[in-house]
């Protein structure tokens, strides 16, 4: 498993793909914090807006899942998938190196974006005279479990590429569910029930506050909760794609 593992970080170091994502991660985490920073005026506005500020970390979290998507399904499309199972012809010590391999490079994206924001926020509200104390107000677990959201979805995109293996279908049906199918779903009576131990929603729940946990028609789970509930998705997206992935991938 150690020698699939470094295969991965090599493939993945062999192109520029990881790096221009990464640069695309912290742009964006860079305008989320520039944004809230820039309306925060005072103490109590600082204080209401602790989780948005410190909470963008978790940005990071779609480009390390088509990070994650592009890990497995670039081998079909290259069709480099086939001498890796006939060197590895586990598909699921395949998969798993991936899924592990990823993870790491997911934890790296969210680690960026962390320091990144505090870079930014720290001293920009310092500047303002706003007094910051972070081991208050749930800052600690506010980054922590940023960063672990953020990481968890690259097991998610491995997991997604492994099912669909269709590069543009699973990164386009990923982009659409997360950014816009999921947000109609918390809507929607009955449906919206569900919401929570949907991928979307379990990643939420990691990175509320407790005063956003209740909600009007449904309340989010435990961050712990929805840390296991979003493996739990990455490992049933990995288990049906080394199922799948069972046939001649030829």
């Amino acid at each position: 498993m150690t020698n699939l593992i470094r295969a991965e970080f090599r493939k993945l170091f062999t192109t520029q793909v990881w790096f221009w994502l990464l640069i695309a991660s912290l742009a964006l985490t860079s305008l989320v914090v520039i944004a809230n920073v820039a309306t925060t005026e005072s103490q109590f506005q600082y204080i209401q807006n602790v989780s948005n500020i410190y909470g963008v970390a978790g940005s990071a979290y779609i480009f390390v899942l088509v990070l994650g998507i592009l890990g497995i399904t670039a081998e079909f499309r290259h069709q480099t998938i086939t001498p890796t199972l006939l060197a590895t012809p586990s598909r699921a010590a395949v998969v798993g190196s991936k899924l592990i391999a990823y993870l790491l490079i997911g934890a790296v994206y969210a680690a960026a974006g962390v320091v990144l924001t505090l870079a930014i926020a720290v001293p920009w509200l310092s500047s303002k005279g706003i007094e910051l104390n972070l081991g208050d107000h749930g800052i600690p677990r506010t980054l922590i479990s940023g960063f672990i959201a953020a990481s968890l979805f690259a097991l998610v995109g491995v997991g997604i590429g492994a099912l669909l293996t269709n590069q543009a279908a699973a990164i386009t049906l990923s982009i659409v569910y997360f950014l816009v199918i999921e947000g109609l779903l918390s809507i929607i009576p009955y449906v919206r029930d569900a919401y929570p131990y949907l991928p979307g929603g379990a990643a939420a729940a990691m990175r509320v506050t407790e005063a956003e946990r209740d909600q009007e028609y449904w309340s989010y789970l435990s961050p712990v909760a929805g840390g296991v509930v979003l493996v739990a998705w990455a490992l049933l997206f990995s288990a049906a794609g080394v199922w799948r992935m069972r046939r001649d991938v030829s």
